[in-house]
């Protein structure tokens, strides 16, 4: 009989395929605790009906529940049906999740784990009536722990989604109610849970200050997504590469910066670099496309490869919102130089690279940037400097993730 605690892990949201951002952070966590030495690790998933079962030759424990899913993104009267359930005081209706499948409340029923990981705010509507009467006793002596994986600050996400409504829409008062009720059930599950991990410094600091909690224990530990087979090398061009689609408050942001801020400066200084934005289609866009910059809308995952791949810089001028910037994290596995903002970088300190993109000085971003891309010797040296401290911490991040689980 194993002597090893026993974990389960709960994510509402079926990970494969990998087909965005939130999916590849899950993943990323799900593989690397499933390898941890002193726990067994079993994946309780949820599944709508349409997804295929892509997780059978995985390797990884896992069990299957369909569920009834919906996103932030909701009706007029979901959301009213939501803020009459607040003022009920119905904690469970607040979120934006309805997992309803007696199977899996009774299947977690039967469980003893030693551990429950949530993997985002997501998760908690998968647990049955007395796991959440578990997770919200703050006794120190209780059988079952829970961590917390706090993929996104859900309350800030849900609050750059209401910028992007109108002044006088209905639905921007009823995204507020959204960030309110958001920070509240966030907060409760926070305070609660025997751990908590950040994938972001930028979170936990926001988290602390913005909701003034303090976790019991925490971790700071970005999702790790593998190392490319094909890795960057150096390509006589000048293109820079932006990922990102536009619908979403900070890539709207980033996109409207580089066209209107960076690329002119980059005309006047080289007319040969040019800028390529992968998500985002022409037909999107609503004022004028500089001549510096081509807009490839949808492209293919070998397309998106071989972009990474060929571009010698990619750009990350994002400054809101929360959560890792998953599209650097593509962008570091594949060992990519990197032009970012501070506060970008700050959510994957386990690279060392220097932000040289400044969004109060559009014209040194500009000639930094220019540097670069027009001394080979000073671009490898960037990006060397960047990823000379990878390898150990990827060998160290298991047993890390391992220390701090068993310390809960």
């Amino acid at each position: 009989m194993s002597n090893k605690k026993k974990i389960i892990y709960l994510d509402a949201v079926y990970p494969l395929p990998i087909n965005n951002g939130g999916k590849k952070g899950s993943w990323a966590f799900i593989k690397e605790i499933s390898k941890t030495p002193d726990f067994d690790f079993t994946l309780i998933v949820g599944k709508s009906k349409n997804d295929e079962d892509l997780l059978q030759n995985t390797g990884i424990n896992y069990k299957v529940f369909e569920h009834d899913y919906s996103d932030f993104k909701q009706s007029v009267s979901q959301k009213i049906s939501m803020f009459l359930n607040f003022i009920l005081k119905k904690d469970d209706a607040l979120l934006p999740l309805r997992f309803e499948n007696t199977k899996c409340a009774k299947y977690l029923e039967s469980q003893t784990p030693d551990i429950v990981i949530l993997d985002s705010i997501r998760s908690y509507n998968m647990l049955p009536a007395n796991f959440k009467k578990i997770l919200m006793t703050n006794k120190k002596d209780k059988k079952t722990k829970f961590i917390y994986i706090s993929q996104n600050a859900e309350f800030q996400y849900i609050k750059d989604l209401g910028k992007l409504e109108g002044i006088f829409s209905f639905k921007k008062y009823l995204y507020l109610f959204d960030v309110y009720k958001t920070k509240h059930l966030e907060k409760k599950i926070m305070q609660n849970t025997d751990g908590v991990i950040f994938v972001s410094k930028t979170d936990e600091a926001l988290f602390k200050n913005k909701l003034k909690i303090t976790p019991k224990k925490s971790i700071y530990a970005p999702p790790l997504l593998d190392k490319k087979e094909k890795l960057w090398n150096y390509s006589p061009n000048k293109t820079l590469l932006f990922v990102g689609a536009y619908d979403f408050l900070p890539n709207i942001d980033a996109i409207k910066w580089i066209c209107k801020e960076l690329s002119p400066k980059l005309l006047e200084s080289d007319n040969e670099i040019k800028i390529f934005i992968a998500g985002t289609s022409k037909k999107n866009i609503d004022f004028k496309i500089p001549s510096n910059v081509e807009f490839l809308g949808f492209v293919t995952d070998k397309k998106l490869e071989l972009l990474h791949l060929t571009s010698n810089l990619y750009i990350c001028p994002i400054i809101y919102g929360a959560g890792v910037k998953v599209k650097l994290l593509d962008a570091i596995s594949y060992q990519m130089p990197i032009a970012s903002t501070q506060i970008s970088l700050d959510a994957i300190s386990f690279i060392s690279p220097k932000a040289i993109i400044d969004r109060q000085n559009n014209a040194q971003t500009a000639q930094n940037i220019h540097n670069l891309l027009n001394d080979k010797t000073a671009l490898l040296e960037f990006q060397k400097s960047t990823y000379g401290n990878i390898e150990s911490y990827y060998e160290a991040r298991i047993n890390e993730l391992n220390r701090f689980l068993a310390s809960v």
